[in-house]
């Protein structure tokens, strides 16, 4: 480095320095220790001095420009070298749009574009064998390309031996991410995987302000898909060689880490005073001494259960946290059925790669859920399966605990002809149905038109019922319910049957509550008979109770006074355990 080269502060105080020095009559072993100094800063500056070169290939202009200046701009707000200095820009040679990025450490005063690039990045794929995308590659120099190909089949095809060569199927990312996608991006999620250049944070932060200027939320986060599928799908022919970690099987513990202390922070505005350990421990403790002197003989009642494909119309409408209140929902009415009040919480959310935005959104909706009924959320658990669930696949699955005086158990076992059938409406599908929408309605008719109305919450009826289990008639007695079946996947039919006894035989008629309009809808755009419909959907009927004819009347009067729309819908006759529509 000559002192030309050095910085003009440095050189300005050497000037000063060099008068002072002729001035003073300085002595000579001051100045070889100025020198000195001098001489450290230019080593030391050397050693930070750091140039990549990169040169882009593309038909669409400004999404290879867009790309290159996000890459650029990212190192210098992540201050990657000692001064960085970005450059980027595009020319047309013929059709395609060649753009370039240049990250430098010195200040670069003219720049003209990459013509000995250190990585060229091809995101045409019918560019191959027909520009010539390895012109002046250095030696040594990186190759990503947007192809099919594996980097085996690449190279013979380019007969290339300078450098090496990345791969990775960027089209079919964008086609998987229902064309939204910018190819683009996914090969910034490339090139990161090849080089490191820069910090995957510093990247992330970048494209989403960049993006996030022209494009709808939805967009940019489907834009981060594509770099993060890119990232873990880039090949490369030293891959096969390298030590193999949990994180290249698609399993990444750090990200797992920071999802459940999120986790653990919503979770604790569900606890009570009886969570002595909740989410972090191997197994949460919940301290129950006090709930059961409330009992004379206390029964723990338990369900699981899931919200099944419902969670597929949830992400493409951007509305997870309806996810997290369906499945806390269903598992309460679920063991309300036994006449259980909810204790505690604890779910499984599975991903074919685990997305910490996902999980938090859907925790918030569990969290919610958790405190309108007063309950938990002392533990769960998260699995990343790549092997197991398809790309941008889900699963939830929630588990729940209850207490129930022994005496006061609903089992049916009371149930009597004569006895009446209410039924308390639905929300709407609640949780089940939703693998046969699929095949009724076109894929933006779920996404547009009907995603609100199918992504309306499982509705809980722990309040109406917490009503009914601790209100007295008119003579001093509670009120006796005989039955309770949640309406969920079998439909009426099939969940009534499930707590009737002996000799009891369920009659509904049919017409005696309002079906609701979405119903109606499923029923004549799939040309689906009316007994499958009954099998599948719950038909606007949520929960059932059964009960004796002479407390209906007064059951019926608290429920609507609760705002709980009820309706009469039949009644319990002698004969065959069955139930049957009239």
């Amino acid at each position: 480095m000559s002192r030309g080269d050095i910085p003009p502060l440095l050189y300005f105080v050497d000037i000063i320095l060099e008068f002072f020095y002729a001035g003073l009559n300085t002595k000579s072993s001051f100045k070889r220790l100025y020198r000195r100094e001098i001489k450290k800063m230019e080593k030391k500056t050397e050693q930070e001095t750091k140039t990549i070169e990169i040169r882009w290939h593309g038909r669409g202009g400004q999404g290879v420009i867009t790309a290159a200046k996000i890459l650029a701009e990212s190192a210098l707000k992540a201050r990657k070298y000692f001064q960085a200095m970005p450059e980027y820009g595009a020319e047309r040679t013929g059709a395609p749009i060649r753009a370039y990025t240049r990250i430098s450490s010195v200040p670069v005063i003219v720049y003209c574009g990459v013509v000995n690039p250190d990585i060229v990045i091809v995101l045409d794929p019918t560019l191959v064998g027909v520009v010539n995308i390895t012109e002046g590659l250095k030696e040594g120099g990186i190759l990503i390309v947007n192809t099919p190909l594996s980097p085996k089949e690449l190279r013979t095809k380019l007969n290339f031996a300078k450098g090496k060569i990345y791969t990775v199927n960027a089209t079919k990312i964008a086609l998987d991410l229902l064309g939204k996608g910018i190819p683009n991006i996914a090969m910034l999620g490339a090139l990161l995987r090849a080089t490191n250049v820069i910090k995957r944070e510093n990247l992330l932060d970048k494209i989403r302000s960049k993006l996030g200027e022209t494009l709808k939320k939805q967009i940019v986060e489907e834009n981060i898909q594509a770099f993060e599928m890119a990232y873990n799908e880039t090949q490369a022919e030293e891959e096969e060689e390298k030590t193999l970690t949990y994180k290249d099987a698609g399993v990444d513990i750090e990200e797992a880490s920071k999802s459940v202390r999120r986790i653990k922070e919503l979770a604790k505005t569900t606890y009570s005073s009886n969570v002595m350990a909740g989410i972090g421990p191997f197994g949460a403790i919940y301290d129950f001494k006090e709930i059961l002197l409330k009992y004379l003989h206390p029964v723990l009642v338990f369900s699981v259960d899931g919200v099944g494909t419902k969670i597929e119309i949830a992400r493409t409408m951007n509305s997870l946290g309806s996810i997290g209140t369906d499945i806390v929902n269903h598992c309460i009415n679920d063991i309300l059925c036994q006449g259980a009040k909810p204790l505690v919480f604890l779910d499984y959310i599975a991903q074919h790669k685990l997305c910490r935005n996902e999980i938090e959104e859907i925790i918030q909706g569990m969290t919610a859920a958790c405190r309108e009924a007063e309950i938990s959320l002392i533990g769960g658990e998260t699995a990343q399966l790549p092997g197991l669930l398809k790309r941008n696949c889900s699963d939830v699955v929630g588990f729940i605990a209850g207490i129930v005086e022994k005496n006061k158990i609903i089992d049916g076992h009371f149930i009597e002809p004569g006895d009446k059938i209410l039924g308390l409406v639905s929300s709407g599908l609640h949780t089940n149905g939703y693998s046969l929408l699929g095949k009724i309605f076109s894929s933006r008719e779920l996404k547009e038109e009907l995603g609100e109305t199918l992504l309306t919450p499982h509705r809980s009826y722990f309040g109406p019922l917490s009503v009914l289990f601790n209100e007295r008639d008119e003579l001093g007695f509670y009120f006796n319910i005989h039955g309770i079946a949640h309406i969920t996947g079998g439909g009426l039919k099939e969940n009534i049957g499930r707590i009737l006894p002996e000799g009891c035989r369920a009659e509904i008629r049919l017409g005696s509550w309002p079906i609701l309009p979405i119903f109606q809808l499923i029923r004549q755009r799939g040309k689906i008979t009316t007994e499958e419909m009954f099998r599948v959907f719950n038909m606007g009927i949520g929960l059932v109770l059964i009960v004796s004819r002479l407390e209906v009347s007064a059951l019926y009067k608290i429920l609507w006074q609760n705002a709980q729309p009820a309706y009469l819908l039949g009644e319990i006759k002698q004969g065959e355990k069955e139930v049957i529509f009239q």
